[in-house]
Parts: C-alpha cells; structure tokens; sequence
C-alpha cells in the first residue's frame, strides 16, 4: 500500500487546514481557527491514492488527488465548498498514479506524479500535465524502475528564473543514479546523469536554498546507513558533506530552511535528530521535545506572514492532536541549536533569556542520558533484529515446509487424478482399437460390394449395348419391310387401276 503523508496549510489569515488520507482510503480535513481547536474532519472523496495541496491561478487553496481506476481529480475551495472535477483518465483502468506534486507558473498548473501499471509492476512512468487556458499537455518524462521502498522517484523544483528542475533515478547495473532535467519553453531538455549511488535502501530529497540545489541522500553499505549531502551551484559544480552514519535506519529525512539557515533532520526510531550546515554539517543532536508522540512527515505549506522564515516542502512534526513541529534554531557562538525550543502549529513559544540558561545545564546533563539511553537502545535493538532475523528464518522454514507438504499434497492428488484419467483412456483406447478392427473389415467387404456391384454395372452396361444394337437392326428391318410394304400396296393400286381400264375398254367393244 502507497503511504500518503499529511499535509499542513497556513492560510493568510493565519488559519491552520490539515489534510489527509486515512485507513479506508477516504480524503478528509480539519481547520483550526482558534487556539486548540480542530473543525470536526469532513470527507472530500473516497478511495484516493494520493494527494497534493497547491494554489490555483486565483490563489485559491486547490487539491489534486488521485484515485482509482486511473483517474486524477480537481476540486479548489470556493465559498466555503469543494467544487471538482476530473482533469484526466487512464483508458487503461490498471494504472495507479500516486507522488503528485503540484507547481503554479503564472496561469499554467504542472502536476507531476509517477504512473504505475498494476499488471506489469517493474517500470513505472514518469509524468508531467501542465494545465492552461489552452488546454492540457501530457509528457512522459521517462520511464523507470519502480522502487518498493523509495519515497519518492523524482524530486521537483520551481527555479528563479520560473523554470523547473527535476532530479529523477535510474537503475543501472549496481547502482542507483541521479539524473538531472529541466523544463525551458515548455519543452524538457534530455537527461543528464549527475551522480550514482552505491548500496541498497536508496531514497533522496532536494530543496532550493541560495539558489543551490540541495540533495540529501539516504544509503546503506553493509551494516551502516548515510546520509549524505550533494550540493548543486548555479554553475553546476557539485560539492559532497556527510551529514551522519549509524547503523539504525534514519526515516522522514528532510531539508528545511529557517530563517536563512539550511537544517537536516531525520527519525531514528522515536527519537528525532537535526544538523545545521555553515561549511560544513554540524554534530547531529537528538531534538529534545516533553511528547512522546510519533513523529511523522507532513506536506508543508504556508501564505502565513509569520511563517515567512520557514522554506520547505516537508517538515517534521508530532502525530497528535496538538502538533508540534520540529523547528529548531541556530546560534552563530557554538553551532548548536536551542534545544528546548519547538514551535506548535498555532503559535510560537518563547522563552526568557534566563530561563533559557537555566535549561540549557539541565540539557546538558539530558543529553548525556539521552546518549547513553540510546547506545542501549541501539543495543537492544540489534539483538531485536538478530531476534527477529531468526525467527524470520523459522518461520520461513515452517512456510517452506507446510508449502511443500501442501505441494506434495496436491501433487499426488494430480498424479492419482492423472492415472484415473490414464486408466480410463487406455480402456477407451482398447474399444477404439476394437472398433477400428471391425471398420477394417467392413470397410474390406464393402469395397469387394462395390468391385462385385462395378462388374455388375459394366455387364449390364454391355447387355444394353448389344440390345441397342438389336433394337437397330430391327429398326431397320421394320424400316425396310415398311418400304417394301409401300411398294406393293402402289404395285397393287396400279395392277387395280389396269384391271378397271380393261373392264371399261372390254365394255365398249
């Protein structure tokens, strides 16, 4: 299943909107117009995948999202409603789409997201809709391996210039690569390869900051997991820092900039931990909160006048109903952070300059614990892990063997099914054997009928001849006699006709 990660408005009246997908896959909200109070959650849509809260044209809040079937959905906030629509459809109703990021140039709205065919899961497609008075155009960026575990395959971002950059991986060979892309002119320029990442578990995210393109990579060779950071001058001269190494997987890894100062911060189990870059990355340090709430990583946006010192696209920040994001703030004396400080959605805290010195030897002091506290709780998870492997090992054995036996099982299920079939053919094959015999025989007699009825045939054929040729004969015989016939008839009348001139000559003499 696609996680979704939440997401977090300020509007311009500092008002705080809070979206997110949950369990039952339906889009809901929250406001908080006052201190503490959350609007009973409203349902947008039901069975969405993902989304993305943007500004439209008008810098009206808008939400792209996901659902599906293939179909991607509009809706903008107009008095005090949803209004949607659907903007586009996948003919192939197969195709997930999901990692939708939204930028507004001007009039024209770029979605980008990853679509993905839920048939063929080995590639997946890179997509970028830009919508504008004239219509929509669809580009398929590329087409790349689909990575389970990654949480994003591209990272996109709007340059100064209004032209957008986009950091996209590839599978090659060995390794994991990052390539770079830009849109000019509404046309995109052909991929260019930066750099490739040795190592499994591979995930990256990038932010704006001095107009260097900042990319934080995520690795792990062998037992270690880094974090790295690869930074990108307008020139495109790259530069490499390493941000931290350990050996338990860091998770909701993000940039922030806070008031001109660029933050690394990143979950270790339940524990949250920051770095500050000036030249180089500072010790990473354990944010200290007074919650035991889970951490999450939340979509970030703000039209907020006082939260103008803050740039980024995600943040950390608690999973509660009071959510306390994860904020801390730099000092040029040691480059360190004020550890105390967290900063809730709804306001701002701040301490007295005395109060805060008065902590800071307590947090000293709390550090040293906490540290301690976590290289056993480092500890105690390897040996949960090498627990878990083992037991992971076992009940794939136990898998495995009932597998099997269940394959065993119906094997020899097909193979007496297979030998009643067999059975059963044979006898219907001794019948037909039996009953080709008997058709051999007739077929013989019938074919010594046809010889004896062929003779026949010919014998009548020469019967008929000769009678023809008796019928003839005697045809001509009658014909004859007919003639003869005729002559002495005429031989008669004159004989007649001569004994009648006699009597009359007699008579006169």
């Amino acid at each position: 299943m696609i996680i979704c990660s939440p997401c977090l408005l300020y509007d311009d009246e500092n008002h705080i909107w809070k979206f997110y997908v949950t369990d039952n896959r339906e889009l809901v909200y929250s406001i908080m117009y006052n201190e503490d109070k959350w609007t009973k959650e409203k349902k947008i849509d039901n069975e969405v995948i993902d989304f993305a809260v943007s500004l439209d044209i008008n810098n009206k809040i808008c939400i792209i999202y996901s659902v599906k079937l293939g179909e991607l959905k509009y809706c903008v906030w107009e008095v005090n409603n949803w209004l949607g629509k659907t903007i586009y459809t996948f003919e192939n109703k197969h195709y997930e789409m999901s990692e939708l990021t939204v930028i507004t140039i001007h009039k024209s709205i770029n979605i980008f997201f990853i679509a993905k065919n839920n048939i063929n899961k080995i590639n997946c497609s890179l997509i970028h809709l830009c919508l504008n008075k004239d219509g929509s155009i669809f580009n398929t960026i590329d087409t790349i391996p689909f990575q389970k575990d990654i949480f994003s395959h591209y990272e996109v971002q709007r340059l100064e210039n209004d032209n957008l950059s986009l950091i996209f991986i590839r599978g090659e060979k060995n390794e994991v690569v990052l390539n770079f892309i830009e849109y000019r002119n509404n046309k995109w320029s052909n991929p260019k390869r930066l750099y490739g990442i040795i190592g499994s578990n591979v995930n990256f995210y990038t932010l704006l900051h001095l107009d260097n393109i900042n990319i934080m990579n995520l690795s792990k060779e062998g037992p270690l997991y880094l974090l790295e950071h690869v930074l990108i001058e307008p020139d495109g001269k790259m530069k490499n820092y390493k941000v931290h190494e350990t050996s338990y997987k860091p998770t909701n890894f993000c940039l922030v900039e806070i008031k001109g100062i660029l933050w690394s911060m990143w979950s270790e189990g339940e524990n949250v931990f920051v770095s500050s870059f000036k030249d180089k990355w500072s010790e990473p340090f354990e944010y200290y909160t007074e919650t035991t709430d889970k951490f999450l990583k939340y979509k970030y946006l703000s039209l907020s006048d006082k939260n103008n010192d803050i740039k980024c696209r995600y943040v950390l920040g608690t999973n509660s109903f009071e959510i306390k994001l994860v904020l801390p703030t730099y000092t040029n004396n040691d480059h360190t952070s004020d550890l105390s400080k967290t900063n809730k959605v709804d306001k701002k805290v701040t301490l007295d300059s005395t109060v805060e010195k008065a902590k800071n030897n307590l947090q000293e002091e709390i550090l040293i614990l906490k540290k301690e506290n976590r290289d056993l709780k480092k500890e105690l998870i390897d040996l949960q892990i090498k627990y878990q492997q083992k037991l992971r090992v076992i009940e794939e054995s136990e898998d495995n063997f009932f597998r099997l036996t269940t394959a065993k099982k119906k094997a020899e299920e097909k193979l007496s099914i297979i030998a009643e079939i067999q059975k059963t053919s044979m006898e219907k094959l001794k019948v037909m054997e039996v009953e080709k015999i008997s058709s051999t025989v007739l077929l013989d007699e019938l074919t010594n009928k046809s010889q004896e009825l062929a003779n026949e045939y010919e014998g009548l054929k020469k019967q008929k001849i000769s009678k023809s040729n008796v019928i003839s004969e005697l045809e001509n015989k009658l014909q004859e006699l007919t003639s003869e016939k005729e002559s002495l008839r005429q031989d008669l009348d004159f004989e007649k006709s001569i004994g009648i001139v006699d009597r009359i000559f007699k008579k006169r003499s």
